[in-house]
């Protein structure tokens, strides 16, 4: 049993570790290179409709999320005129990687946290 607890607590600081460090990466763009990445997706709809959020923190840092999220599923946004394809093809490649990998962390983070619920619920470590 004491073999369980330890990996649920190792399992859940590793999950909090990749929150935080998702939650850096977004807090970095938002506060240093928003300014670039807006003037990057000028000609994408997507952006240009939410431009009404740019002037509060949580905005932009929704913004910012509503890029990565473009960008890691940039064909179906392409498709369905989200993203101009001109602002995608102009993305430097290591912008592409960090937007992707941001979103593989929140997505890696999600699914880890319903399955540790899920095994903390039936182990009895959490109440239902």
């Amino acid at each position: 049993m004491d073999v369980w607890i330890g990996f649920f607590d190792f399992s859940l600081a590793v999950a909090c570790l990749i929150s935080i460090v998702g939650s850096l990466i977004i807090l970095y763009l938002v506060l240093f290179e928003f300014d670039n990445l807006m003037g990057r997706f000028r000609n994408s709809k997507a952006i240009s409709v939410r431009k009404g959020f740019v002037d509060s923190f949580w905005g932009r840092w929704f913004i910012v999320g509503t890029m990565c999220a473009m960008v890691t599923f940039s064909n179906k946004q392409i498709r369905q005129g989200a993203l101009d394809r001109e602002d995608y093809e102009n993305l430097p490649r290591w912008l592409v990687w960090l937007f992707r990998g941001v979103m593989s962390l929140a997505l890696f983070w999600l699914v880890s946290m319903v399955i540790l619920i899920e095994v903390g619920e039936s182990m009895g470590w959490m109440s239902k």
